[in-house]
């Protein structure tokens, strides 16, 4: 709940700091995008946490973000102006 109270104050701050009511909005604005930046990752290492200590438990909840993650890898990569089909090659291509 904490993040999604700064992301909806970062949204206003930002909105009225580009607006240029007041310029230490900015700084107020920088201040809590750092902070929502911060919140994100340690809520998202949060639930990698739980996940693995209810991997015993409850490993549905573990296949389903992995099935997931393996949604989102694309089929194939043009980098470079060359396309790159094959896993190991993308892995590559991104190593680059």
């Amino acid at each position: 709940m904490e993040t999604k109270r700064l992301m909806k104050r970062k949204a206003t701050v930002r909105k009225l700091a580009l607006k240029g009511v007041n310029p230490d909005l900015f700084d107020e604005f920088k201040s809590l995008r750092s902070s929502v930046k911060h919140n994100i990752q340690k809520d998202y290492n949060t639930y990698l946490r739980h996940m693995k200590n209810d991997l015993v438990s409850d490993p549905r909840r573990f296949w389903s973000y992995f099935k997931n993650k393996n949604i989102n890898s694309p089929d194939s990569l043009f980098y470079n102006n060359v396309r790159y089909n094959n896993d190991g090659d993308i892995t590559n291509a991104f190593a680059d």
